[in-house]
């Protein structure tokens, strides 16, 4: 039974060599993702929608319309861009902690997935993620990402239905994982988000851990065998 302090001792050592480069990793993703201009784009559209009001007028409608189209197909794009590029990128991230395990990673596993024959298989897993994190069932995602990056042909209902024979008995102790990063979240809301970046690479580290020792119980169990986990042994 695998326990926090021993995942979390695991990667610490994992990032030790290249501490510097995971957080470069970190960091690219999560400003391609626009995690870091939330906060600019909330205050836009707090200004927009406090200027609807001005647009409201007979003679300004035009403007009212174009201005709601544009924000629409912006959206629409966002979706896409998430879908086909963020989604991706993020298995590449879980794959670059993974091989990190091992030996110092190459920031070229952020483009694993583009590079994979089942491209669209990924997406389509990572998609259905995304609908798992909207229907509030977060203990899936993280075995379910990372388990795109073993094996990127694997279709989707067998994806998910190892996922959730992984995580059968664990779920609590997932959730306290994930749990035991509170504290460093409340520090970085008191550092102007610096402690939250600087902590991300100990985190996924962490999570490919988590991620490594379900896989070895489940394998141990009799589950499943290592033909449907190619990318990585113990």
């Amino acid at each position: 039974m695998w326990t926090r302090s021993e995942l979390k001792a695991r990667a610490k050592a994992s990032i030790k060599a290249n501490y510097w480069q995971c957080l470069l990793v970190c960091i690219v993703i999560a400003v391609l993702a626009g995690n870091f201009i939330s906060v600019e784009y909330n205050l836009d559209y707090q200004e927009f929608t406090l200027n609807l009001g001005s647009m409201t007028s007979y003679y300004n409608r035009p403007l009212l319309f174009l201005s709601l189209f544009s924000a629409s197909l912006l959206g629409i794009l966002g979706i896409i861009y998430s879908i086909f590029i963020i989604n991706p990128l993020n298995v590449g991230k879980a794959r670059y902690f993974l091989e990190n395990r091992e030996e110092p990673s190459s920031m070229e596993a952020l483009l694993f997935t583009f590079r994979q024959k089942d491209y669209f298989n990924i997406v389509a897993i990572m998609f259905i993620c995304n609908l798992y994190i909207f229907l509030w069932t977060l203990l899936f995602i993280v075995p379910g990402i990372i388990k795109s990056t073993e094996n990127p042909g694997l279709n989707s209902h067998r994806v998910f239905q190892m996922t959730r024979e992984r995580t059968m008995g664990n779920k609590w102790d997932i959730f306290v994982l994930y749990l035991s990063f509170i504290g460093w979240m409340i520090l970085s809301s008191f550092t102007c988000g610096i402690v939250g970046v600087a902590v991300m690479p100990y985190m996924e580290a962490t999570y490919a851990e988590l991620y490594i020792t379900l896989r070895d119980e489940y394998i141990d169990a009799g589950y499943a065998g290592f033909d449907e986990f190619p990318g990585f042994y113990r």
